[in-house]
């Protein structure tokens, strides 16, 4: 059974509780219920006096683990450990403590790292940032010229507007003056037709008279004709000046809104360059304490890098130095052996002689039994005086023999003896500073092995996404060569292109060989990129459905990185934002031709 929830809240406010052992291990699903049967009712605390005061106040029938191994049984029995003192330390609180700083070293060098990644990418980041700086700032210049440009356009169409009314305006005095002509031709029509009424009921002798009255109708009906179409002309001229008006305003509003559009461009602009300065401030303080924290890494690395180039130094000064001491203690040890071997002569020769005397001393107490008299009391009687005289030429052909005795042999061997053991004292310092060496290497390789190791997962996952998204699908990854040595292991790629088996680079067409190299190295751009990348006739194997691929991929790319490609290839200069067309027109002579393909598209429509 779980431990209820209510007992689970009060211990997790006891001091030193840690949580309950299911809980704090890992494992995988299948093996949950296992891992639950056997620790759910375990409880894990920090120490044994934490968890002995959670015995003194609760009475839990729960198992007690410590972290020091000590075990608390239900029943009240300490197990597995002992009580720890202020003054001691257990030999798994050692190990603990070793493991924690090798964690805590290889944090520091995984901080490392990613200090150094994260000055990389500052560094990037703020090139990025200066770019969108100057980007910006062209953008504002020609937003100000915009600008300009349209205010000069506004004070044109407003002086052209102004005169357009004052023209209106003279058109409306105009058409007024000739409704009030008309008016007066029609009151005048108006007469003279009332004249003409009272002249036919006169006498005969006003009919030249109305005749003549005619005759100033006619005319005056024609002056009206003209007058009317006077009148019909101006309303034509003012009915144009209105439409142009209309236009006017219509330009106006446009230009008002493209003002205010520009407006609001400027104003975002200034906002971006002020968040942009802020920014880069943010990232300068950022990239000062990064260059800061990598200055105080390369100080360490050197220190440690002088030390090691110190040690060499002194390994190979101490080298020549014990082969000089060789050279020199050659002869010595020579000499050694002599005196050793001189010795040893004279040691047999002395035992011989002491045997002799012993042997002599027996013959004495058995001829004499009684005490040895002294040799200057003792007097030898003549029969063995041959006898003595015998052994004593032969103890002097055996001295003879020996030779002449160096007695500052002794020293000299005693001042090699010494000279000897520091010579061995140096040979040891010189074995252990090897050793040293050796395991410094063996470091340095594995290190060299793991991030190797590490850089050829990434390496492998970006050319598995980019030759995917160069070829629309399939499969390729890279796979060291078996049975070598890791430092000595090239490395193969293997590709299974879509609707097709695994196969070696070797047996690749050279189009789908080409494509494959050209995506391994857009492959290693994306996990290190630079600032701009020279290919030179890299698309010359290409056909046209794989250079195609490879021209809508380098487009892609350019987004965030810069290409200088030289090629014959149509589909390649195509997606090129700028071409520059070198010939010789004439020998010797190089003629340069840059197209801006953005402008030509513009300035084309």
């Amino acid at each position: 059974q779980e431990i209820p929830p209510r007992i689970e809240r009060e211990l997790q406010r006891k001091d030193g509780y840690l949580g309950i052992a299911s809980k704090l291990v890992d494992c995988e699903p299948r093996y949950g219920q296992a891992i639950e049967y056997l620790l759910g009712k375990t409880l894990v605390f920090t120490d044994l006096s934490k968890a002995l005061r959670y015995c003194k106040d609760e009475r839990y029938p729960y198992l007690i683990v410590c972290l020091d191994g000590d075990i608390i049984n239900p029943s009240g029995a300490i197990t597995g450990g002992y009580w720890q003192t202020s003054n001691h330390t257990s030999v798994l609180k050692r190990k603990g403590e070793e493991r924690k700083l090798l964690e805590l070293r290889k944090q520091n060098l995984i901080e490392k790292e990613d200090n150094r990644q994260q000055a990389l990418g500052v560094s990037q980041q703020r090139e990025q940032l200066e770019d969108r700086i100057r980007a910006t700032s062209n953008d504002l210049v020609q937003y100000q010229l915009s600008y300009d440009a349209l205010n000069q356009q506004i004070n044109i169409i407003k002086s052209r507007i102004k005169h357009k009314e004052s023209e209106f305006q003279t058109g409306l005095e105009q058409v007024k003056e000739i409704d009030r002509e008309i008016m007066q031709v029609e009151q005048r029509i108006a007469g003279i037709k009332q004249a003409s009424e009272e002249m036919k009921n006169s006498n005969a002798e006003k009919v030249t008279e109305v005749e003549k009255y005619r005759d100033e109708v006619e005319v005056n009906k024609r002056e009206l004709e003209v007058l009317k179409e006077r009148l019909k002309a101006n309303q034509d001229q003012l009915k144009i000046a209105e439409i142009e008006l209309n236009r006017q305003k219509t330009n106006i509003d446009n230009f008002q809104k493209v003002l205010a559009s520009y407006q609001q461009s400027w104003d975002t602009a200034v906002k971006t360059k002020q968040q942009l300065k802020n920014e880069i401030t943010g990232e300068l303080s950022r990239i000062e304490d990064l260059t800061k924290s990598i200055t105080r890494k390369n100080q360490e690395l050197a220190t440690i890098a002088g030390l090691g180039i110190n040690l060499e130094k002194d390994i190979k000064l101490l080298i020549s130095k014990v082969e000089n001491l060789k050279r020199e203690t050659n002869p010595l040890q020579d000499r050694l052996n002599e005196v050793e071997a001189r010795e040893r002569n004279l040691e047999l020769i002395c035992l011989r002689v002491e045997n002799h005397i012993r042997g002599l001393e027996a013959r004495w107490k058995e001829t004499f039994p009684a005490t040895i008299p002294d040799p200057d009391s003792c007097v030898i009687p003549a029969y063995q005086v041959k006898e003595l005289k015998k052994t004593i030429e032969l103890l002097h052909r055996e001295i003879e023999e020996m030779g002449p005795v160096d007695l500052g042999s002794i020293e000299e061997y005693e001042a090699s003896q010494e000279r000897y053991g520091f010579m061995l004292n140096q040979y040891e310092d010189l074995v252990k500073a090897r050793d040293s060496l050796n395991e410094l290497l063996k470091k340095t390789e594995r290190i060299m092995i793991k991030e190797f190791e590490e850089f050829l997962i990434l390496v492998n996952q970006s050319f598995k996404n980019t030759f995917i998204e160069v070829f629309s699908g399939g499969e390729a990854y890279l796979k060291l060569e078996e049975e070598k040595e890791r430092f000595d292991a090239g490395v193969n790629i293997e590709v299974k292109l879509p609707g097709k088996r695994v196969q070696a680079l070797n047996l690749l067409s050279g189009g789908e060989r080409a494509l494959t190299c050209i995506s391994f190295i857009f492959s290693l751009l994306r996990l290190k990129p630079t600032p701009f990348c020279l290919l030179d006739e890299i698309d010359a194997s290409l056909d046209e459905i794989n250079l195609a691929r490879f021209a809508q991929f380098i487009k892609e790319l350019s987004k965030a990185m810069q290409f200088i490609v030289i090629t014959h290839r149509q589909a390649t200069i195509k997606s090129g934002d700028t071409i520059y067309g070198v010939s010789m027109p004439e020998q010797g002579v190089s003629s340069v031709i840059a197209i801006d393909v953005p402008e030509e598209k513009y300035l084309a429509g």
